[in-house]
């Protein structure tokens, strides 16, 4: 906040505090959250913010735990094993290309052998399987009595490891729910689907955008006229539509209503569809 010339508070900025920042919450008994300490960038001081003098926006109030639970919560499980998955896969692909690394002792030569130049001897062994690539630079020396060869894999799996990987690539984006992305990468899907998908996901984000207009309205907004002394009749924050209807359903709309008699055209009507078409942006430009 700041004063300015004529006794007024307002809002002097709203900063993002970044999550990585937090170091402890600064809680009382009853578990009432009244601040938080922080290590921000560049310098890593630590920080106190008043909880008096911040929004706190959290996805849920559960348990009253003031970190909320995040909204990539639900897709963790599926990321880390598509993570696991495509790692496994491409060493897979490496070696079905190139052939498993396969290397011979010579004869005479055990693997349990417990002496130390036979100990040297396997552990280089195990680096040359470990690290041979197939490059510009690839080339081995071995002594006398060693071989090496790579064996080529039969080409057949028992498990169709891509369609795993897309599993549950869909499983995080259903966790978000996203997965009309998903349907033009398919044969499968319709544009029925598609739309009742993603008026879905719009709905849900406009849940959240509710959520955010109505913390800064009792968090901030309240505080605000409150240091100004106005307690009644505040005013309040809204968001603006996040969808945006489709010029054709919206033409449909008014040209019915218009027939109808419900609506007149007049300069208000006239220049409201000019914006939403954006018509204005593009002749108020100045070539």
């Amino acid at each position: 906040y700041r004063v300015r010339d004529d006794g007024k508070v307002v809002w002097k900025k709203m900063p993002i505090r970044a999550q990585q920042s937090l170091e402890n919450w600064d809680m009382l008994d009853n578990g009432e959250t009244i601040g938080m300490w922080q290590r921000p960038a560049p310098d890593y001081q630590l920080i106190y913010l008043p909880l008096k003098n911040s929004v706190h926006f959290r996805t849920t109030s559960l348990y009253n735990n003031p970190e909320g639970r995040s909204l990539l919560r639900n897709a963790y499980r599926p990321w880390y094993y598509k993570k696991g998955l495509e790692e496994i896969e491409a060493v897979g692909i490496e070696r079905d290309l190139v052939g498993l690394p396969t290397i011979t002792l010579p004869e005479g030569m055990k693997v349990d052998d417990e002496s130390e130049e036979n100990k040297v001897a396997i552990d280089w062994a195990k680096k040359i399987l470990t690290n041979i690539r197939v490059d510009e630079q690839d080339g081995i020396l071995l002594p006398n009595g060693w071989e090496f060869e790579l064996v080529s894999s039969p080409g057949t799996k028992t498990i169709d490891v891509s369609a795993t990987i897309s599993r549950y690539a869909k499983e995080m984006a259903i966790s978000l729910l996203g997965q009309f992305v998903m349907l033009g990468m398919e044969r499968t899907g319709s544009y029925a689907l598609a739309t009742e998908l993603v008026d879905m996901f719009y709905l849900s984000l406009e849940g959240f955008a509710d959520y955010i207009a109505s913390t800064i309205n009792k968090q901030a907004v309240s505080t605000l006229f409150g240091l100004n002394g106005i307690t009644r009749d505040l005013p309040y924050i809204v968001h603006t539509p996040i969808r945006r209807q489709a010029i054709k359903d919206m033409a449909a709309y008014v040209g019915t209503m218009i027939d109808k008699s419900v609506i007149k055209v007049d300069e208000d009507l006239t220049q409201y569809l000019k914006r939403f078409a954006r018509l204005t942006e593009y002749s108020e430009r100045k070539l």
